[in-house]
């Protein structure tokens, strides 16, 4: 309970993980170094790129499912973009981001507005990053909720 209280999920390494590090280090002969992440994505993402890297090649075969985000870091979709195909989205769209989001910019949900043909409502959630459904629950679930009624009147 004491190292939840202190909890050491942030990017600065907590003085427990340097000791586990440590302990880790120690226990397994052929581990030189110990780099903890917070989730599995990440995890698959840091492998990739530092596969990437030392082989020189742009692809890497896996087998099963290793989370998606790595697709944004191949060359090719560097420049992906689907503000093309936006007209054609007629149906009413709610856009929910967080004001603080370190992946989306508050122009890519402008341009979202601007490119749809149907009925646009953002919702833009104060203090929040990327995962609003997370970090403001209460806030993303009121306004999904005023706008599915606003749907219905």
């Amino acid at each position: 309970r004491a190292v939840m209280d202190d909890s050491f999920q942030s990017s600065m390494n907590h003085p427990n993980q340097l000791e586990l590090a440590k302990l880790l280090i120690d226990y397994i002969p052929c581990a030189e170094r110990v780099r903890f992440l917070k989730t599995g994505t990440e995890a698959t993402l840091a492998a990739v790129r530092l596969a990437r890297q030392i082989t020189g090649r742009p692809y890497v075969a896996r087998h099963g499912y290793h989370g998606w985000a790595d697709i944004w870091l191949l060359p090719e979709n560097r420049n992906w973009n689907m503000e093309a195909v936006l007209p054609r989205i007629t149906c009413p769209l709610q856009i929910i981001q967080g004001e603080n989001d370190e992946y989306g910019t508050l122009a890519q949900v402008e341009a979202i507005v601007a490119g749809s043909s149907g009925r646009t409502e953002t919702l833009i959630i104060p203090g929040c990053a990327h995962s609003p459904h997370l970090q403001a629950p209460e806030a993303t679930l009121s306004g999904m909720a005023a706008f599915i009624r606003s749907l219905c009147s």
